[in-house]
């Protein structure tokens, strides 16, 4: 039986799908991992593995390249009325001028929809512009005072 037609685009969308819901991006502190979404999306046999050790909520992201693994039981990324994802992928990440990039890797991931079942195939290539580069303290910008000007009546 030949692969279902994918209602989403996971090839050009994947760090959608498998990094960004990790992520806790704040405008005020360095980026870090999160359980949140997980805990909305998937279910309970799903686990997050980066650079070999469990993902730890909390810990900040690194800052060099980093190896992500997650298996993942049943998660719904892109809500109820798109796909399920159950299976494993593996994410070489990097950061680059406009965000991250990965070299993503999935092993047996099984994308079901309304359409059917397909298989995400690979490796391949994927980018997002989520900006996880640790703000920077920036300087308060002082407006210039104007002498008081006389009021004439």
């Amino acid at each position: 039986m030949p692969d279902a037609q994918m209602p989403v685009d996971l090839y050009k969308f994947a760090l959608n799908a498998f990094l960004v819901p990790l992520l806790d991006v704040d405008d005020n502190v360095p980026p870090k991992w999160t359980y949140v979404a997980i805990d909305f999306m998937c279910d309970v046999g799903t686990t997050v593995m980066v650079d070999g050790e469990p993902m730890v909520s909390g810990k900040p992201i690194p800052v060099k390249a980093f190896l992500v693994r997650w298996e993942m039981d049943r998660c719904l990324p892109f809500g109820r009325d798109s796909v399920e994802l159950t299976g494993s992928v593996e994410m070489l990440v990097a950061r680059n001028a406009k965000g991250l990039s990965a070299t993503v890797t999935p092993i047996a991931m099984r994308v079901d929809s309304f359409h059917g079942r397909a298989w995400l195939r690979g490796p391949f290539k994927a980018e997002t512009d989520v900006d996880t580069v640790a703000p920077t303290q920036r300087s308060k910008t002082l407006k210039p005072q104007l002498p008081d000007t006389p009021r004439y009546k």
